[in-house]
């Protein structure tokens, strides 16, 4: 299944993450340039591999960085020189062939163009004819990392490189009440509709009432809600149509309240062939604890 997210690619729930490069062992722009910098060590595998002549086009390298795998998947013999579109379809129509053989059992690759090879014309077109009918996750990060104020870093290296932390019920109840107390239990749906919240979280009782002007109020227990997250967790990313317990009618609410965990994202989704954008949750890890490593950043990068 083919997945576009409106997410950053290193957000991605995917194990392993597609790097497009060259064969000359550059690095120098772009998502390659933030590969080279969150993975040094596997950046400088790639180089030596490139020069010993071992890394072509047409051919793959799958190494492991960090949390993720990394798959150098190379588009062109230099950086200075334009893709042929025959030689992304070969090396793309590699991965459809071997995923299995490799061991992913999920996927992620960015958005790019070049010269001449538009994504919406060309690229995406052609992702969509040889990954889409995988039997895995395969992602489609869409995003403008430019365009994010909020994008840190430091935070993603922490994400990408240190331990996370697994999330538990009571933590998530916890947690979950502090988020409605924020924003004193008032919300907005995807209508832009107001609508209030009141949450118990007691040891003896948990569960969340959803009041809304001219509807019944809605009652969930922590048995739905836990396995709506435990879901979450496990997944990734959950779109509305995946919630489980029948709760995908409230989905409306829901994405809106779990949005408010510092480790839940929304994000906007599309599946190939099945119409437009879709609501759904992403789930990013906190770190276990570990003290972060320090990164190599010039004064523009430090956000």
């Amino acid at each position: 299944m083919l997945i576009t997210v409106e997410a950053d690619l290193f957000l991605s729930p995917a194990t392993v993450l597609v790097n497009p490069v060259n064969t000359a062992g550059v690095m120098g722009s772009g998502v390659s340039a933030e590969f080279r910098r969150f993975f040094p060590g596997v950046f400088e595998d790639y180089r030596a591999l490139c020069d010993a002549g071992k890394l072509t086009v047409g051919r793959v390298w799958l190494a492991r960085g960090g949390n993720k795998r990394i798959l150098h998947m190379p588009i062109k013999a230099h950086w200075r020189s334009a893709a042929k579109r025959e030689d992304i379809e070969a090396v793309v129509q590699l991965i459809a062939s071997r995923w299995a053989q490799w061991g992913i059992g999920s996927l992620a690759l960015p958005q790019f163009d070049e010269d001449g090879l538009g994504w919406e014309d060309s690229i995406r077109p052609l992702l969509e004819s040889a990954l889409g009918p995988l039997p895995i996750p395969v992602y489609l990060h869409t995003y403008d990392r430019k365009a994010d104020p909020s994008r840190s870093l430091r935070q993603l290296d922490t994400l990408l490189n240190q331990p996370t932390e697994r999330i538990d019920t009571a933590r998530f109840w916890r947690d979950l009440a502090r988020a409605v107390r924020k924003v004193d239990g008032t919300y907005t749906d995807w209508g832009g509709q107001p609508f209030a919240v009141e949450l118990e979280a007691s040891p003896r009782r948990r569960r969340l009432t959803i009041t809304q002007d001219g509807r019944p109020p809605v009652v969930l227990t922590d048995s739905p809600l836990n396995d709506l997250f435990t879901t979450l967790q496990l997944a990734g990313l959950l779109m509305a149509w995946q919630f489980p317990a029948g709760l995908e009618p409230l989905a409306v609410y829901l994405i809106p309240i779990l949005a408010g965990l510092g480790y839940v994202r929304p994000v906007k989704t599309l599946v190939t062939g099945e119409g437009g954008l879709l609501n759904a949750l992403l789930f990013v890890p906190p770190p276990a604890g570990a003290a972060p490593r320090r990164l190599t950043l010039s004064p523009s990068e430090g956000a």
